[in-house]
């Protein structure tokens, strides 16, 4: 095992001693000999110095903070719930307890949002020099409260141009401080790139633990692979662990933790590749495509790409990459290459 990510909820909200025993199975189950990264996410308004010296101690080695905005009016739009000095203290907390690699979300395209209030997001951001920075356009879904606004009328989303100006303005300030796009929302100082993430973006295998999780395994021929998520329900995910010896656990259990397995031809997975490879700086060489998933391109590809040349949104020569004005544009690329 080579990562360990700790996220997709609330981890912060677990005591120290309940990580301690999390760690400890994990330690007994696994070889984390080779362990390179060990990232908690964490909210601002959960943390102390205490808390993150306690989790440096357990092997803990990166820290990805959901500071999405310093602004108050923006944050109570998000019905987030911390506040503008929770964030800024989270922060300092983050730089005296000697944690070197972080990395900070931060939302925009928010309908509220000003350019102004983007800046100034940037500006205060930018002082506590972060190493690593996530940036994701506000996204409505449909059985949030935003969504439920939205739904009724009470809530417009920001114009498109808007948001890609914002991008843009994101982009061109974190490059002034030497923290460089490497996949469509995520920016970096070099070396400090997510190994975790890049394990989902090349198709290595992992293993995800806990309600709502997802796995991913190649077969023994390299010729498939299964991709497969536990249920969302923690009472129907907790149901197969109830019993002291899991060898009394019958099928029909087992079968009730998963809500759903894929099965992934190689034509599936190179499609996959193309589409992940095409939102990294590094994007998909052909012959990788074709070694990895038994894949070339046809020749309606291939005009399309060559067109994508002539408008400056592809790089001209192998690997198959996206220039930073492509990169924008990733989402309509895709879908008209494959």
């Amino acid at each position: 095992m080579q990562t360990i990510y700790l996220g997709g909820g609330t981890p912060s909200r677990l005591s120290l001693d309940q990580f301690e025993r999390l760690i400890d199975v994990l330690r007994q189950r696994f070889d984390l000999s080779r362990l390179c990264e060990f990232t908690v996410e964490v909210n601002p308004e959960d943390i102390s110095a205490g808390y993150l010296h306690g989790l440096k101690h357990l092997g803990v080695t990166r820290l990805s903070i959901g500071v999405q905005s310093f602004q108050p009016d923006l944050l109570e739009f998000m019905h987030r719930a911390h506040t503008s000095r929770q964030a800024h203290h989270a922060l300092e907390l983050v730089s005296d307890t000697g944690f070197t690699s972080f990395s900070v979300d931060l939302i925009f395209g928010n309908p509220r949002q000003t350019m102004k209030q983007l800046r100034d997001d940037l500006r205060q951001l930018l002082a506590y020099r972060p190493p690593h920075i996530s940036a994701y356009a506000l996204s409505i879904e449909p059985k949030t409260r935003l969504g439920k606004q939205h739904k009724l009328g009470r809530l417009k989303p920001a114009d498109d141009d808007d948001v890609a100006a914002q991008f843009h303005l994101i982009r061109e300030k974190l490059e002034k401080h030497d923290i460089r796009q490497y996949e469509v929302s995520n920016f970096a100082k070099h070396g400090h790139e997510a190994v975790h993430n890049s394990a989902y973006w090349q198709h290595e295998n992992y293993l995800g633990l806990g309600p709502a999780a997802h796995s991913f395994f190649w077969a023994g021929d390299r010729k498939s692979a299964i991709r497969f998520n536990n249920s969302p329900d923690i009472h129907a995910y907790g149901q197969v662990f109830a019993s002291q010896n899991p060898k009394k656990v019958n099928q029909p259990e087992i079968r009730e933790s998963f809500a759903g397995q894929e099965s992934l031809t190689l034509q599936t997975l190179a499609n996959e590749r193309i589409m992940m490879g095409l939102r990294t700086r590094e994007g998909v060489s052909e012959s990788e495509l074709s070694s990895r998933y038994n894949y070339s391109l046809n020749i309606t590809q291939r005009k399309q790409l060559e067109l994508f040349r002539k408008e400056g949104l592809v790089a001209p020569v192998d690997p198959l990459r996206l220039t930073a004005k492509g990169i924008v544009l990733v989402d309509a690329i895709i879908l008209k290459l494959l």
